[in-house]
């Protein structure tokens, strides 16, 4: 059940060939999910009269957000109830990340297992979005008016849309597997993700994270003259890198350093030749606008609209997806009222449970913490955290068991000794 639960809470399936018959097997975990936390919370209420606070606050998030959002929505626009809550859903998918703590918290699920899981899945990923890579021929997915699975862009070449969750967990996980058991298995499976992301993601934000994301691991997690060597290998390593692609695969390094002068054309406050990074910069001004127009909405938001409900935000705003600008495009949403609920709130929490793991030689709470960190600091430019809350929360709970695991432990020795 966990495996199900954790592959429909992260929409593994979203935007494959998969996606007409999983899409509709998703409700039953928000069905699930719904009265998992409603059976829980009074459970905990009836038996043990104490409910764990962080527990507590997300259980309620879950549906308090969904309403919160379709009642803004509705002064703001008139959109109904019912599309406004179904529009926000997938906070009800929060509860599988509860679900994961309340297994692992009652003994039904062990951490090795959970880390077990997590690796296959890793794995399994990998394979099927290679099998579809190198044998599935992705021109019939081009325009057929189904899921958006493959797009051809200019100088980028095929882009797939597989979900990247596993693959972020994958090298991070490898990456300090091969760095604290210095065994050459860990460093080629690091190697085998590290490549997926550069050469068949090559998304310029997910390269530029995860290298911080590592590099903030290594600086806080090993030796200074540790992390020093890593720094030179690392550099070492990115120049023979440059040089081979530039060999092997010219097309590629000249494709990845225009996406990089894009980007930076961008920051400098310049309009890029990217479609991508235009969109952004367009949708930025449309929210600047409505700030400008209705100075409350950046307290309250406006709520999210559904695309069922008069075309969504397009029939608004003409083409706007709020994710795409991240923190601005969540504030528009929610507010800075919901800023402090979705975002500060959780920093916060996450911060103080990732303190309390220091000196640690479990690789998978290591990952757990530092996937965190990735998901936090992408949420600056895609809104992680707001927008799809699960993948954030549940690395959060399994490291907060953990550190409540670590704490019991700690008093035990205490009494005995």
């Amino acid at each position: 059940m966990a495996f199900f639960t954790i592959l429909m809470s992260v929409k593994y399936y979203q935007s494959t060939p998969l996606e007409p018959v999983f899409g509709k097997l998703h409700f039953l975990i928000y069905g699930f999910t719904i009265v998992f936390i409603l059976l829980y919370l009074i459970n905990r209420m009836h038996y043990v009269m104490k409910i764990d606070g962080v527990i507590l606050y997300y259980s309620l998030l879950s549906f308090i957000i969904p309403i919160y959002s379709g009642t803004v929505a509705y002064v703001t626009f008139g959109q109904p109830m019912m599309f406004g809550i179904a529009s926000q859903r997938l906070w009800f998918s929060m509860g599988s990340a509860v679900y994961i703590y309340y297994l692992l918290s009652s003994n039904k699920l062990s951490l090795e297992k959970l880390e077990k899981l997590f690796v296959f899945i890793t794995w399994l990923s990998i394979a099927i979005f290679f099998y579809f890579i190198f044998f599935v021929n992705p021109y019939k997915y081009i325009g057929t008016g189904g899921p958006n699975f493959v797009t051809f862009e200019e100088g980028r070449g095929l882009r797939y849309k597989f979900n990247s969750y596993f693959i972020t967990f994958g090298v991070i996980y490898y990456f300090i597997k091969a760095t604290f058991e210095k065994q050459k298995k860990y460093t080629m499976a690091f190697l085998v993700f590290l490549y997926y992301i550069v050469v068949i993601i090559q998304g310029r934000t997910f390269m530029i994270l995860t290298l911080a994301t590592l590099g903030v691991f290594s600086f806080f997690e090993l030796r200074v003259t540790l992390f020093v060597k890593k720094i030179i290998i690392s550099v070492v390593a990115l120049i023979i890198l440059i040089t081979l692609l530039g060999i092997v695969n010219p097309a590629l390094l000249a494709s990845m350093a225009f996406m990089f002068g894009q980007l930076f054309t961008v920051l400098s406050g310049g309009e890029s030749e990217d479609s991508s990074a235009n969109a952004r910069i367009h949708e930025t001004h449309k929210v600047m606008e409505r700030f400008d127009s209705d100075p409350m909405s950046i307290i309250h938001g406006v709520g999210y609209l559904s695309a069922k409900w008069d075309d969504g935000f397009f029939s608004k705003f003409g083409y706007f997806f709020p994710p795409d600008i991240g923190l601005l495009g969540a504030t528009f949403v929610y507010g800075t009222f919901g800023i402090l609920l979705l975002f500060i709130i959780p920093a916060i929490i996450s911060y103080l449970s990732a303190r309390k793991i220091k000196n640690s030689n479990n690789t998978f709470i290591l990952t757990m913490k530092y996937m965190l960190f990735y998901i936090f600091v992408s949420s600056l430019a895609k809104g992680t955290v707001i927008f799809t809350p699960f993948l954030y929360l549940m690395p959060l709970l399994i490291m907060y068991y953990f550190t409540k695991v670590q704490k019991m432990n700690f008093k035990n020795r205490q009494l005995r000794s």
